[in-house]
């Protein structure tokens, strides 16, 4: 089986002073030094900053797909995991207010590429659980095109990514394929990820190595 390598990059205080002369001054005056240590502080500023805080890390959270009304976990987690992991991690991810989300299908994890229309959902690449197949035997919807897909880091996103210009990247997504819930139909240990840097669509023994993860929730495609 075709598998494309992988290469993983790795990423006084102050004290004031006092005096004997100072703390005289500041017992003889000692209503005075109260007021004034009463009006200053306050927490006004610290709930202002948390308040901001909050809306926006909501807002940069995810992001919807108005083509397919799938909403995605953006960013993603910068690290790679195993397979059993990244499904946990995604059933057990509470984001943005929802705790239903999930590993996407080979399918739904296509439907995010953009600017290589081979391997684009409905493209020459017709690997898809809905409506296609999920096989890599001889005969089969796998073909060399699913594998070459596109030029390496041409994609109309930042840094070259095949998929919406919205969302967010890192090199380290660059160079690993991003796993999916579908598994090769006919093979004993295989699963489909989706690789945007290249817009690639390969499977893989789960077995053998770590990939990157990309919740998504929504109505299944």
């Amino acid at each position: 089986m075709l598998f494309r390598s992988l290469a993983l990059l790795a990423v006084a205080s102050l004290s004031p002073g006092c005096g004997s002369d100072n703390t005289e001054k500041d017992t003889s005056s000692s209503d005075t030094d109260t007021d004034t240590d009463t009006d200053t502080d306050t927490d006004t500023d610290t709930d202002t900053d948390t308040d901001t805080d909050t809306d926006t890390d909501t807002d940069t959270s995810v992001w919807t797909d108005s083509a397919s009304g799938l909403t995605w976990q953006d960013p993603y987690l910068s690290e790679t995991m195993m397979l059993p992991v990244a499904i946990a991690y995604c059933e057990d991810l509470v984001l943005d207010g929802h705790d239903d989300w999930r590993l996407p299908t080979v399918g739904e994890a296509r439907s995010l590429l953009r600017g290589c229309a081979a391997t684009e959902l409905g493209g020459a690449c017709t690997v898809d659980d809905q409506g296609g197949c999920v096989e890599v035997g001889p005969g089969s919807c796998y073909s060399q095109t699913c594998y070459d897909g596109c030029a390496e880091g041409e994609g109309p996103a930042p840094e070259g990514f095949y998929w919406p210009s919205e969302l967010h990247g890192t090199l380290l997504g660059g160079l690993y394929g991003f796993w999916t819930s579908t598994a090769v139909a006919d093979a004993q240990s295989g699963q489909w990820y989706v690789q945007y840097y290249q817009a690639t669509v390969d499977s893989f023994n789960p077995g053998n190595g770590d990939m990157m993860t990309r919740c998504v929730r929504g109505t299944r495609l």
